[in-house]
């Protein structure tokens, strides 16, 4: 494969991957963990061996900050984020709290801080760290239960994450997550879109309350 094809099968499978990243996109989630893999059964869907190849052209084509978490020679594990979103969550003073309990610092010194000690503790392999779910915008009582008292959250059907006492404001953030992929799919319809740093261009245009669920079915 030449390298220009490659760079069109890079962006190819970008686009395919936008609508997961239409929340971290749209800035209502912070980040979005990837996992790339080569395809076993379809020698041209080698994605693994294209992102490895072409990481630093990632944020030209996504629009969006990334982090390479683990790399075993097989499959790569990518945080997407958005800054000012990952920003605001990990300042919150009671995520401050509980990141402290697996090293962070309990006084927020910024994110890339915190994205240094999350790619230290994937790189352990001891076990996942779990806490990665305050970096993806998931409600801190819902990682908290999943961490500590796992028989006590529950897996309800179409939930994204598990989920820990009330579910209204867990189930509430996962229909704002819909709704921005809703509207990825909505604007590709009716707009030529070459890029994915083009598509947040475009979601700044919006305001994902101001559309109905209904109206993006």
């Amino acid at each position: 494969m030449s390298s220009l094809e490659q760079i069109e099968q890079l962006e190819k499978f970008l686009r395919f991957s936008g609508r997961r990243l239409a929340p971290v996109l749209s800035g209502v989630k912070p980040s979005l963990l990837l996992h790339v893999r080569n395809s076993q059964t379809r020698p041209e869907r080698r994605c693994y061996d294209l992102l490895s190849q072409h990481d630093w052209r990632l944020r030209d084509v996504t629009g969006l900050e990334h982090l390479i978490l683990s790399d075993n020679g097989q499959g790569l594990q990518i945080l997407f984020f958005n800054r000012h979103a990952l920003e605001a969550a990990l300042k919150d003073r009671r995520c401050r709290l509980f990141l402290n309990r697996f090293g962070y610092t309990r006084e927020f010194a910024g994110v890339d801080a915190d994205l240094r000690l999350l790619t230290e503790r994937f790189a352990d392999n001891v076990e996942f760290p779990h806490e990665i779910g305050i970096f993806l915008g998931y409600p801190l009582k819902d990682v908290a239960a999943f961490i500590y008292r796992p028989g006590a959250t529950r897996n309800l059907p179409g939930a994204r994450w598990r989920i820990y006492g009330r579910q209204e404001g867990s189930l509430a953030l996962m229909r704002l997550f819909e709704q921005a992929e809703r509207l990825f799919d909505l604007l590709l319809q009716g707009v030529r879109v070459g890029s994915l740093h083009e598509l947040k261009e475009l979601f700044n245009n919006f305001k994902l309350e101001d559309i109905s669920y209904e109206s993006c079915a």
